[in-house]
């Protein structure tokens, strides 16, 4: 079977897809080198649903787990890009983030665990500077096809878009041997 959707479509970039690797009720579909790989790029992730889910080794509320680790959580809206949507609790009162926590229950939302990004030095008027880089990668058929990256001077901005305050560029890699000319 194939399936076919448009790039436009955000079947690509929904974030419930994420979810579902990320599930251990799921990890029974992937190799060992599967889920290596999963596990060292893919921060806990889950639909947000009442009820209970697995986190921390255990079984846990949803709700109860979400306020109870609201600094260490993100609530993000599937389908949305470059920031648009996003909650960072530790940037949010926990009054407002149990009310958004709320709001967005059986909703197109995840809940993801932060991950703090650790800042790279590069070239500045004034010697290297510390900016923090945010990796999308574009990826097909024949595999890695390129990336998108934003990038912030501040390393505590959490999820940042370039209408605010990110910078952002894009790579393509093409494989085999350069073009001539």
């Amino acid at each position: 079977m194939r399936l076919y959707a448009p790039m436009d479509a955000e079947v690509y970039g929904s974030k419930g897809a994420l979810a579902l690797l990320s599930d251990e009720a799921n990890r029974h579909l992937f190799t060992a080198a599967e889920l290596a790989r999963l596990d060292r790029v893919l921060p806990w992730t889950r639909m947000v649903r009442p009820g209970p889910v697995t986190a921390d080794g255990g079984e846990v509320d949803m709700a109860g787990y979400a306020r109870t680790e609201r600094e260490h959580l993100v609530l993000k809206p599937t389908a949305l890009h470059s920031g648009a949507g996003v909650i960072q609790g530790w940037l949010t009162s926990p009054a407002e983030w149990r009310d958004r926590v709320a709001a967005a229950m059986d909703g197109p939302y995840v809940l993801q665990r932060r991950v703090h990004p650790l800042a790279e030095p590069f070239p500045a008027a004034r010697g290297p500077e510390p900016w923090v880089l945010w990796w999308g990668a574009f990826l097909g058929a024949p595999g890695y096809g390129g990336a998108i990256v934003r990038g912030s001077t501040d390393p505590d901005a959490g999820i940042r878009s370039m209408p605010h305050g990110s910078t952002g560029t894009c790579c393509f890699h093409q494989p085999g041997p350069p073009p001539e000319g």
